[in-house]
């Protein structure tokens, strides 16, 4: 893949900008992702695979929506797309999965990454107006 704003945005979205939490998110090193972003060049296939929530479209293009949406009357189901490269070009292949489990599972990663970072603001802020009332 020759464009890291796809990349970019997920590192934002998944990582709270932090290539290293994202990194973790997806399963390999900060490395990799330091690595992709300098050659301007990632490996979709390892990130849709990890995140099946992104719409493959999305990762491969950058049109539409980054995260998979839609109802099928009434239920939560989605067609997911990932690429495969051929000699004979790119082929886009769909499967059917359900799709709230995994929102619901970044929701909660999303919370519990705020949470802490709440929890250390607070800390922060005590510190310093205790170093404040020391120093009056």
């Amino acid at each position: 893949m020759k464009d890291t704003g796809q990349l970019e945005q997920l590192i934002m979205l998944f990582g709270n900008g932090s290539q290293s939490s994202f990194a973790n998110t997806i399963g390999i090193k900060q490395s990799t992702i330091a690595t992709w972003l300098s050659r301007k060049n990632f490996a979709p296939e390892r990130i849709k695979a990890a995140l099946p929530q992104v719409d493959g479209n999305w990762l491969l293009t950058g049109e539409g929506n980054i995260l998979l949406t839609g109802n099928d009357n009434g239920n939560n189901k989605t067609i997911l797309s990932t690429q495969q490269n051929t000699n004979h070009g790119t082929q886009i292949i769909g499967e059917n999965i359900e799709n709230h489990t995994f929102n619901t599972e970044i929701l909660k990663q999303q919370i519990a990454s705020l949470q802490a970072l709440l929890s250390e603001k607070e800390r922060l802020i005590n510190v310093l107006l205790n170093s404040q009332r020391r120093g009056q």
